[in-house]
């Protein structure tokens, strides 16, 4: 069956005690294209009449949808139970329909769902439960025998139902995206090689849980609390963590650049979060002198809005620009800057590149001519030149090299000038007929012929020591390319 996301149906739900269930019950889809395209199940959402809808239970995980948000279906004005969410085998679907749910909705319930694993909380708690489902159909997880699951939803004793995914024992040498590894010595013994499955996630009634097996007040390492939300998030169309959101990321810099575990300002755009394995972060310090910078922004205490962290007034370090890999992430936030600071935060990341202070020619610390160091007055020209650098040791889907990496430097003079480094976007072979539309094609490279691409996804902050080579001069068109395909990875418009 040829499933969409956010695609309504009318599914067959079994359950018992608080678990929702009855025949041809409408649902939104909520699981993402791809594991609908290759998986027997899918993830769901049941939704109710809202005249069948108890105003007593209003909660944040209850949606309420307009007859308007399902174009043209003949569904009156309902509620997403988002506390319902489960995993189903395609079998239990009586009927699809070919329109889908507005994005709107489809964000709020998404949102629900969030706020019901506790997403993004510090300290979070895990329950093992032994628990006996056998009414599953198909591929759902069900057993006869009482079998182990971690509950991943809030525990809230005023309600009949959990949130669970079982524990599995692995049958292929590498894990899903939807899974994650509990390692040994987290939980019990017998227990131990387990895999948390979130493809198989479900509500259900407490009455399951067999008595005696529980196991409370479970706490995981920030990295495992991570790897189970990734693996939560890769089940739906959600990125782990969106644009203007603040996380905890473990950098690795040279010289001048930032490094060790700091919090960060996420600023690739959300499509590139969603299908990219790496992100682009700026690091937020709270060194006073380095406000000193026009590139840098201050953000005061007040505005780190919604955090899980205590934050002091800090800047955000726009010249100390990286791509990092996701696995670099140790801790995701909730807290998101508002549209003025972020705002504040594009005038920086323009200011990085636009226009150029020429003037005089600065020296490289040994007396000698350094091209691409100068200062003096802004003249709003773009000159971007190639260079080669020497490359660290990456990580994941980072760009790393064992030789020097050819890269346009895309920093302005005044930049170059009074920074100890550079922002460079490493050039690459490509055989894509289609470049993404962040980036360039550089053609007849240091006049070998050679084609290559500018890959602006992967713009980094280099310590300027690490330049071994300056090369030529880019023509203005191709640095309006440039400029263009850097505004679209990081989300902005030039202004």
């Amino acid at each position: 069956m040829d499933l969409k996301r956010r695609q309504i149906v009318w599914a067959n739900l079994d359950g018992i005690g608080g678990e929702l269930r009855g025949k041809n019950i409408p649902c939104v889809i909520l699981q993402n294209n791809k594991g609908n395209a290759v998986s027997n199940t899918t993830i769901i959402v049941p939704i109710i009449a809202e005249s069948n809808y108890i105003k007593s239970h209003s909660s944040p995980t209850y949606v309420h949808i307009r007859k308007d948000d399902f174009y043209n279906l003949d569904i009156e004005d309902s509620i997403a139970v988002c506390d319902q969410i489960r995993v189903i085998d395609k079998k239990r679907i009586t009927k699809a329909a070919k329109a889908l749910l507005s994005e709107e909705k489809t964000k709020q319930i998404e949102d629900g769902i969030l706020n019901e694993i506790c997403y993004g909380d510090t300290n979070k708690l895990y329950k093992l439960v032994w628990i006996i489902y056998n009414d599953g159909v198909g591929s759902e997880q069900s057993s006869e025998k009482a079998f182990p699951a971690l509950v991943i939803g809030r525990d809230n004793k005023e309600k009949q139902t959990l949130l669970i995914a079982p524990l599995l024992q692995a049958k292929k040498r590498y894990l899903l995206p939807t899974q994650a590894k509990i390692p040994n010595g987290c939980l019990s013994s017998n227990l131990d090689g387990k895999i948390l499955s979130l493809e198989q996630m479900r509500v259900i009634d407490k009455s399951r849980i067999v008595s005696q097996s529980t196991q409370h007040n479970i706490k995981f390492s920030d990295t495992l609390s991570l790897e189970i939300e990734r693996a939560f998030t890769n089940n739906l169309s959600l990125p782990l963590y969106k644009r203007g959101q603040i996380v905890w990321a473990d950098l690795q810099g040279l010289g001048s650049e930032q490094r060790g575990l700091r919090p960060c300002l996420i600023i690739q755009n959300d499509t590139g979060n969603k299908l990219s394995s790496t992100t682009i972060v700026l690091p937020l310090t709270s060194s006073v002198p380095k406000v000193d910078l026009v590139v840098n922004v201050i953000v005061k205490q007040e505005e780190f809005v919604g955090s899980i962290f205590s934050y002091r007034s800090s800047i955000v370090l726009c010249n100390q620009i990286q791509t990092i890999d996701s696995s670099r992430i140790k801790q995701v936030d909730n807290c998101f800057f508002s549209t003025d600071v972020m705002s504040r935060v594009e005038d920086g990341l323009l200011a990085n590149v636009f226009g150029e202070l020429d003037g005089n020619v600065q020296t490289n610390g040994n007396g000698e001519d350094d091209s691409l160091l100068t200062s003096t007055e802004y003249t709003g020209k773009l000159k971007f030149k190639l260079i080669y650098y020497t490359s660290s040791n990456g990580i994941g889907r980072e760009q790393r090299s064992l030789e020097p990496i050819p890269a346009v430097c895309i920093q302005n003079s005044y930049g170059n000038h009074y920074s100890s480094v550079l922002i460079v976007a490493p050039l690459i072979s490509s055989k894509r007929t289609r470049l993404l539309p962040t980036q360039v094609k550089i053609d007849n490279f240091n006049d070998s012929g050679e084609l290559m691409v500018a890959a602006l996804e992967q713009v980094r902050v280099i310590d300027k020591r690490r330049v071994v080579d300056v090369l030529d001069e880019l023509p203005e068109e191709k640095n309006k390319e440039i400029l263009n395909a850097y505004c679209v990875s990081l989300g902005i418009n030039p202004k």
